[in-house]
């Protein structure tokens, strides 16, 4: 698969305490988010998607700060946007999506329990957990040219009712593939069939890695399929804390 890089990729980080008030989340966030992209891309009454990273009910930094989905969702409202959806499925360990219904913790119930429920809730946004529309609320979306992805990648539905995506995930390790920062933060959005396919190819990476190949450092998720455009991708909350 061939991806290129942008002649310049700008990274922006904003100085915070490990313990800020929303007011101080409020200006970390727009002061990283101008500083790199003044949203000019965001047009009156448009539909943004959020994606956090919701993998379990742990709160932060486990799961994708609550504070700092609440300052991007008044940033966001701020600068025009008409709905701001904000909406992820949890991990494989916590709930069991079939056909048939759904085992185990709900992405609701373990959105609570990491404190994100409400905040997002109370910033002016709506939540949209991807197993409560059922196991027909999926499109099957085929994997761009050059992909060396051979199936379907099946999405929710309700990326294509929104005119942008901002990327919140947070910095992870994985347990088949070690330190993948917020590389893997798009597995949240595949329907389970999705997810599970992908479990012996990642079983055989883990025992026999391949060569070492020169890879992009920022990774694009248009590369892989085609959403409504994903503009900007901030870290969660802030790891480097000051």
């Amino acid at each position: 698969m061939s991806l290129s890089l942008a002649p310049q990729e700008i990274v922006s980080l904003a100085p915070l305490n490990r313990d800020p008030s929303p007011p101080e989340m409020d200006q970390a966030i727009r002061e990283a988010t101008l500083a790199v992209d003044t949203l000019d891309w965001l047009r009156p009454g448009d539909t943004v998607f959020i994606k956090p990273v919701l993998n379990s009910g742990k709160p932060y930094p486990s799961t994708t700060s609550p504070l700092a989905i609440a300052s991007m969702v008044r940033l966001l409202k701020e600068k025009g946007a008409g709905r701001v959806i904000v909406g992820d499925m949890s991990g494989v360990g916590h709930l069991d999506q079939r056909p048939e219904g759904c085992k185990g913790r709900s992405s609701r119930e373990l959105a609570k329990s990491a404190g994100l429920l409400d905040i997002v809730l109370e910033a002016g946004a709506e939540w949209a957990f991807f197993e409560e529309a059922g196991w027909d609320s999926f499109y099957t979306e085929q994997p761009a040219p050059g992909s060396h992805w051979r199936e379907g990648v099946t999405l929710p539905n309700v990326l294509r009712q929104v005119d942008h995506i901002v990327s919140m995930p947070r910095c992870s390790r994985h347990a088949l593939l070690g330190n993948t920062l917020g590389l893997k933060s798009v597995v949240g959005y595949m329907r389970y069939d999705t997810r599970l396919s992908t479990t012996t190819p990642l079983r055989a990476f883990k025992k026999k890695p391949p060569k070492p190949t020169p890879f992009p450092p920022c990774y694009k998720s248009s590369a892989w399929w085609s959403p409504p455009p994903t503009r900007y991708w901030p870290p969660s909350a802030p790891t480097w804390a000051m």
